[in-house]
């Protein structure tokens, strides 16, 4: 039995118990209506264990051999054998039983079946403590053998009650003679349990068990093929080894037996002889330690349950035992994972520790595998103190903790199994649909105000059976819900009568009536339809009853609604909501063609998202390969015409709303060739139909011959073509023939071009090289592709084998065409591959190496691309390490542009900076050092359209590299352009807007001018004052004395410029430097009026505190006021872009405008 398999596990139980006391029952009323002779009696046990199969143990003593004849002849003798465990007392009683046999008539219960089937469901009043005193009546002599007292750990401490009692009952009978005998070891408790009766008494020695344990192992040595062919001399040392170490236990000998009888050599018989274990814990100590290690908890498992249940357990209920995972956080659950996959080989591992034995279901008919402990002193071992000392102490096992295990264990195995059996058993079971039988019970269940629907509706995800097994906290469903999912039409028609709503929502498919139609239960749907339930209602799932009806092939529950007024176009299919589930879409998606012509028969339409995700149904058709749907879609108007049903509606699929070029290029795509010949049959037509090369406003597919050739689909090409298809149509993306090389077709290649496909049309030759095929480029060179392009391509790219392919194919490296981005050296420097390079230099490129002014100069490719092999190399050849493009105004861009993942853009900008300054810029302290050294100017004679060196040295705060560029002459106020094109800056004003006084410093000190002033009027005192930092002012004030009365073009001082974009503090450095803070401007504005126009409420703050005059008019166009400036900047929300405002709120700036107006006046 598997975790699957947990319900009819719990079947099976109530089965036995239900069986056994049915017979029991029977057999009472039997023995009281007949008599002995009449009676079928029950065979006696069977006694081969494993142990009596191997040896023959018989009691050797005379004197407790002359106690046992007495014992079998004579009434009313109560006999004891007792013994050390493992001494052969089970062996022996079994024997015993043998030999009673022959004064016993073995008889069969007649007509089991019957009986059973008579009284199982009639009311069991008798149990099988009755039916044992009534069997002691019957009988003139009744042989009784109990064996294993002292095994009966949980009756040991009361002291056998029931046993003390039924000796007392059967030695007072007076009908009928008793023959008691009973096997246990010498326990305390066993002699006080039988001090009040007369006994008699046999104790198994040490010699009796000697001579015994030599006649079983002899009986071994002839009897077991493993052993009859083993030498008389190794079989005569493992019998003296094996006596000598025994100690009188049969257990121990027979646990060695089965370790010798793996051994493949004599000498692995004497090293196991040498090695053997000197008790049964030391036995078991070894077994447990050679376990695998993956299967030690599967093993630690296995022995809890067989040790401690609480009836024998067969080897299916183990299997499922043994797959309750107990290593969880919380309680113990099923896990499928843990499930043995070979039970027979994994009992077989452990055989010193469990075994295994067959037992009989009379009920069935069958013979189950049982699995016990090998002996009882395994138990013991467990739970004993000598296992905590030993190397597997994790085996060891508290009683009561392991008993407790058990039942957790059992729970999680039964709710298992409830939850499967509500989920999903029961309501699929054929006796459910006999609501007659169980009406009463599922009333009861679907009651909602009763104590099970709730909690059955938590246990058993009823219509989600694929979630897992967990209690849900939440569940909105009803009962009417559940039953129409379920299909118990008299439960539905009973919530219905009570007055339940068929309307109310709830539950993985919306509503009832859904439900319904989902699970194809049509009489429940016609009972929902009657009671007014919405067959259009929208939602769940499936959207619609006729959508779920649809998409599961309910050909009759889907006319049913039909016929019922369900819109056959609802949910609107022409509605783009990111999912289709309108009826016939989904019919087609689930390839349900019966239906599909039903709802075609009754108006379905179909429609096409030309730039949506989601494709029309004719598209899924085709992608699923159905072409008999496909000729349905196609040909609804004949279906229409061949077909009489009720409500019919014309309906044609209109081909361009239908997706048909879609539908070709996946048919193309997938290779389903007669389904594009049937969409190319009703394809061609100008008026609804396209053309095979048609896009029909899809950009985003590729045209149907290209699909086929993606699909490498031959036969398709070759339809295609023969239909006229056209080889050299471009896509946005390629051309036929350029998709051919690309899926590195060969065979399809040569078909296009045979058919007249253009060799040249989007490079199909730089794919082929790309692949190295190497048969793809000789193919496209032989049918005259040009190489010039591809020879561009490969040396920019730097490969080498392409290079030198084209080479040796005749590529002209000379060629030069005017639309060609740069030189062919130019290229092969950026792509930065020196043997490419060489190559050209050696062969007639070297005029290439200093290009005209109007040329890019490989040199600056080289730079551009950050190839410092490549510029030594050029550098060596002879190029000019200052040479510069003189058209800058036309070529201010520079050519290290990249993209945003980082690489760089192919073909550059145009360079129109010298090399020093573009391996500044890019911060490549190798390549600025190597131009310097062969001469690179650091003063460029460059125009200042473009960066310089020290600018970019300077705009990076790269100290190192500004002072080497000042140590070698850099001119300090060299003005140039890197911040925005038209705004010609120095290094000072990039070093103060940084606000770095130490470049400040060093600039200055080279030589920088102090109050210089930019095109603009900028000096560096009015950036500083703007910086939202105070170091490069104070920097310029205190330390250089720079002047504050510079102004810009419109009048402007510095404090204008701090009041605008910067900082109190900056304000307060200027002031305390005697600033004016009521100075006017060209246009007669303060730095009042500026700090209002950018809505920088710090500084009007700032400067409202320092006394600034508020109610200055302007002189411009309006005279106003920093009070009216303020205002319109917080309507039109100025200052929301700022970051020097990001403080503050609406209600602040309030109180400032308020206060800003009271100083007005």
């Amino acid at each position: 039995m598997g975790v699957r398999d947990a319900p009819q596990g719990i079947s099976r139980i109530l089965d036995e118990v239900a069986s056994v006391g049915g017979i029991a029952q029977q057999l009472v009323k039997t023995f009281e209506l007949n008599d002995a002779s009449s009676l079928p009696s029950l065979h006696a046990m069977d006694g081969d264990d494993g142990a009596l199969r191997r040896c023959l143990v018989e009691l050797q003593d005379l004197k407790a051999r002359a106690r046992y004849l007495k014992w079998k002849t004579n009434p009313n003798i109560f006999l004891w054998i007792k013994g050390a465990a493992g001494c052969g007392k089970t062996v022996l009683c079994a024997r015993i039983i043998n030999d009673l046999q022959g004064a016993t008539i073995p008889r069969y219960l007649p007509r089991r079946r019957r009986i059973y089937g008579s009284l199982c469901g009639e009311q069991q009043s008798f149990s099988l403590k009755e039916l044992v005193e009534v069997l002691l009546l019957q009988f003139e002599h009744n042989y009784i053998v109990l064996d294993g007292l002292d095994e009966c750990e949980e009756y040991l401490q009361d002291g056998f009650p029931g046993i003390t009692e039924l000796i007392k009952k059967t030695m007072k009978q007076t009908k009928g003679q008793r023959h008691l005998i009973v096997f246990g070891r010498n326990l305390e408790q066993l002699r006080n349990t039988f001090e009040s009766f007369q006994i008699s008494t046999v104790t198994i020695d040490g010699l009796t068990v000697n001579l015994d344990m030599q006649t079983a192992l002899r009986h071994q040595f002839s009897h077991q093929a493993k052993f009859s062919r083993w030498p008389i001399s190794l079989k005569k040392k493992v019998e003296q080894s094996l006596l000598a170490q025994a100690n009188g236990s049969f257990r121990w000998m027979d646990c060695q037996l089965q370790t010798l009888r793996r051994c493949a050599t004599p000498q692995a018989v004497q090293k196991a002889l040498k090695n053997l274990p000197k008790s049964l814990e030391e036995h078991y100590t070894m077994a447990i330690s050679k376990l695998d290690e993956s299967n030690r908890m599967s093993v630690k498992n296995l022995l809890r349950w067989v040790a401690f249940a609480l009836r024998p357990l067969s080897l299916d209920e183990v299997t499922s035992a043994i797959a309750i995972n107990v290593d969880r956080e919380h309680t113990p659950s099923i896990d499928e994972d843990l499930e043995l996959l070979d039970p027979e080989s994994f009992i077989d591992s452990c055989s010193s520790l469990v075994s295994t034995y067959c037992g009989g279901d009379e009920t069935k008919g069958t013979q189950d595998v049982y699995i016990k402990l090998a002996h009882f002193t395994v138990r013991e071992f467990l739970t004993s103190d000598a296992i905590l000392g030993s190397s597997c102490s994790d085996f060891f096992m508290d009683i009561r903790l392991s008993h407790a295990f058990l039942a957790s264990c059992s729970l999680a195995y039964f709710h298992h199994a409830v939850q499967s059996a509500a989920g999903n058993l029961w309501i699929y079971h054929p006796l459910a649909r006999y609501a007659g039988h169980f009406e009463s019970i599922l009333l009861d269940l679907f009651d909602e105000d009763g104590p099970y629907f709730r909690l059955w509706t938590k246990v058993a995800n009823v219509d989600r059976p694929w979630l897992p097994d967990e209690l849900s906290d939440t569940n909105d469903s009803t009962a009417l819900y559940y039953s129409s999912y379920c299909g118990l039409t008299r439960v539905v028609k009973a919530v219905l009568d009570k007055g339940a709503s068929p309307n109310v929502s709830g539950g993985l498919y919306y509503r009832p009536l859904q439900a319904a139609a989902c699970m194809g239960h049509l009489e429940i749907l016609q009972l929902l339809i009657e009671a007014t339930a919405e067959v259009n209602a929208k939602g769940g799932a499936l959207s619609t009853a006729l959508g779920a009806a649809a998409a599961q092939g309910h050909l009759d529950v889907a006319v049913t609604l039909l016929e019922a007024g369900a819109n056959v176009n609802y949910p609107n299919p022409r509605v783009f909501s990111g999912q289709r589930s309108d009826p016939l879409f989904l019919a087609v998606a689930r390839g349900h063609l019966p239906v599909c012509e039903v709802l075609l028969n009754y108006g379905a339409e179909d429609y096409h998202h030309f730039k949506g995700d989601l494709p029309s149904a004719l598209v899924v058709a085709v992608c699923s390969g159905r072409l008999d749907i496909v000729k349905t879609l196609l040909g609804c108007e004949r279906i229409t015409t061949a077909r009489s049903i009720k409500h019919r509606k014309p309906a044609v699929i209109r081909f361009v709303q239908s997706g048909i070029t879609a539908a070709q290029y996946q048919a193309a795509a997938g290779g389903h060739v007669e389904i594009l010949r049937e969409l190319l049959a009703h394809g061609i037509t100008p008026d609804e139909g396209l053309s095979v090369d048609s896009h029909a406003q899809v950009s985003d597919h590729p045209i149907v011959l290209q699909s086929a050739i993606i699909g490498g689909h031959t036969a398709i090409v070759h339809e295609l073509l023969s239909r006229g298809a056209d080889p050299n149509l471009e896509s946005s993306f390629s051309t036929p023939l350029r998709a051919a090389v690309e899926a590195g077709n060969f065979i399809l290649a040569q078909v296009l071009i045979n058919a007249g496909a253009r060799v040249d049309a989007h490079r199909s030759l730089r794919s082929a090289l790309s692949q190295r095929r190497k048969d793809l480029v000789d193919l496209l060179l032989q049918n005259g592709a040009d190489t010039h392009r591809s020879l561009r391509d490969a040396v920019h790219n730097a490969d080498l084998w392409a290079f030198q392919l084209l080479m040796d194919r005749g590529a002209d490296m000379h060629r030069q065409e005017p639309d060609d981005e740069t030189s062919l050296l130019g290229a092969a420097a950026w792509g930065g591959s020196v043997s490419i390079v060489t190559h050209l230099l050696d062969n007639g490129l070297h005029d290439q190496l200093n290009p005209g002014p109007e040329d890019t100069a490989p040199l600056l490719d080289a730079v551009a691309a950050t190839r410092p092999l490549i510029v030594e190399l050029l550098i060596q050849r002879g190029a000019d390490v200052n040479t510069c493009p003189q058209v800058a105004d036309e070529r201010r861009l520079t050519g290290s542009r990249t993209s945003p993942d980082g690489l760089r853009w192919w073909p550059p900008d145009l360079i129109c900076e010298t090399a020093l300054t573009l391996a500044v810029k890019a911060n490549d302290r190798e390549i600025v050092e190597l131009l310097m050294r062969h001469g690179a100017m650091v003063t460029p004679s460059s125009p200042d359209t473009v960066g310089t060196p020290l600018l970019y040295a300077v705009r990076d705060q790269n100290s190192d590299l500004i002072n080497a560029l000042l140590d070698r002459g850099a001119d300090p106020n060299q003005r140039g352009t890197i911040v925005e094109e038209g705004k010609r800056w120095f290094p000072l004003l990039i070093a103060v807007e940084n606000g770095n006084p130490e470049i400040i410093d060093l600039l200055l000190k080279a030589g920088s001018k102090l109050d210089d002033q930019d095109s603009e009027g900028f000096s560096a005192l009015h950036v500083a004052a703007a910086c939202r930092t105070s170091d490069g002012l104070k920097s310029l004030l205190h330390k250089h004395g720079a002047n504050m009365n510079t102004r810009l073009l419109n009048g402007s001082l510095p404090i204008h410029s701090a009041a605008s974009r910067g900082t109190p503090e900056n304000l307060g450095i200027l002031l305390d430097a005697g600033a004016d803070i009521n100075a006017l401007n060209d246009n007669g504005r303060t730095p009042l009026h500026c700090a209002a126009d950018n809505g920088n409420w710090e500084m009007i703050e700032a400067l409202l505190e320092r006394g600034a005059l508020a109610n200055v008019k302007s002189q411009d166009d309006g005279a106003i006021t920093p009070v009216d400036m303020a205002y319109l900047a917080k309507r039109e929300s100025v200052w929301a872009s700022t970051t020097f405002s990001a403080d503050w709120d609406d209600e602040r700036i309030e109180r400032l405008l308020q206060r800003l107006k009271e100083a007005s006046y």
